[in-house]
Formats: structure tokens, C-alpha cells, sequence
């Protein structure tokens, strides 16, 4: 099976590690780990299912094995998002199906949504 694993880097200079497993046509499975704190370990199990689409785990910024900066003014929600967008381009990962927390999943509705809305700081 194949394995591809780097770090795309964000317009801020941020780098965000990722895996992706498989290959294929198949829309891709998108992991969202939840937090912020947490990373993509607990989702690992998930690759199993690279053999029917490609699988692509990531850990967001301050997570894992991503970049660490110690700055609170990144920790938003719009700054999240614009993460999501940029990874997604970064993989060429236009359509995908997702695993998410529940966190996550606000991430996604927003990131999908055509009246995407900024965030309270």
C-alpha cells in the first residue's frame, strides 16, 4: 500500500505534518483530530480503510507532530479554518469525505458552507 508522509507549509510559514495511505480514485477520507491538543494517533485504526480510498490523517497546527508555535492569538476559529482550506489545497483534496470530532465538525460545516461566516475572536 502506498505511504506518503511530509508537511505542507501554511501562507504563515506554519508547517502541518500529514499521512496519506492509498491511492485510487475513490473521494478521499479526510481525518479532523479534535482539540485543539489532541493529534491524529487516535485515528490511526482508520488507515484500514486506505484499500478502498486514499486516507489522509493530518495533525493541526499545535498539534502533534505539526508545528508548535507559542502564540494564543492563532488559536481561532477562522484561523482553523483557513488551515482546512490550505491542507486541503496543499493535498489537491478538492472532494472528500471526513472523520471528525465533534469539534471538527463545526470546522467542516463552515469550511463547506458557500455562506461561510467569520468566527467571534
Amino acid at each position: 500500500m502506498q505511504v506518503e508522509e511530509g508537511r505542507v507549509q501554511l501562507k504563515s510559514r506554519h508547517r502541518i505534518w500529514y499521512r496519506r495511505i492509498g491511492s485510487g480514485d475513490a473521494i478521499p477520507l479526510l481525518t479532523l483530530h479534535g482539540g485543539p491538543g489532541s493529534g491524529h494517533d487516535y485515528l490511526e485504526p482508520l488507515e484500514k480503510l486506505a484499500v478502498d480510498r486514499p486516507v489522509i490523517l493530518y495533525d493541526q497546527l499545535g498539534c502533534g507532530k505539526s508545528d508548535q508555535p507559542d502564540d494564543r492569538s492563532l488559536w481561532r476559529m477562522e484561523r482553523f479554518l483557513t488551515e482546512l482550506d490550505e491542507v486541503r489545497e496543499a493535498l489537491t483534496c478538492k472532494r472528500f469525505t471526513s472523520s471528525a470530532s465533534p469539534r471538527a465538525v463545526c470546522l467542516l460545516l463552515n469550511t463547506c458552507s458557500p455562506n461561510r461566516r467569520a468566527w467571534p475572536a
